[in-house]
């Protein structure tokens, strides 16, 4: 039984590179640590190995870990 489910999520960005001041340092981040927060019945193995399986089903963490293209479909200007 799944009491509660939450995520803190925390990265590393340096701003120099999405303030355009360093042209060989990333926009993005450099890393993003999870720490999963979960209260349920289950046993630690159990409750282990179910955080698992909702790290590798997690649409988030696909995106981060795998090249996704971003298209631009219109610009509205208003």
């Amino acid at each position: 039984e799944l009491e509660y489910f939450g995520v803190d999520l925390e990265g590393d960005v340096d701003p120099d590179g999405f303030m355009g001041l360093n042209p060989d340092v990333r926009c993005g981040m450099s890393e993003v640590r999870i720490t999963p927060h979960i209260k349920c019945n289950a046993s630690d193995e159990e409750a282990r190995a179910f955080v698992e399986f909702i790290k590798s089903r997690c649409p988030v963490s696909d995106n981060i870990a795998n090249p996704t293209p971003i298209v631009m479909s219109s610009i509205v200007v208003e």
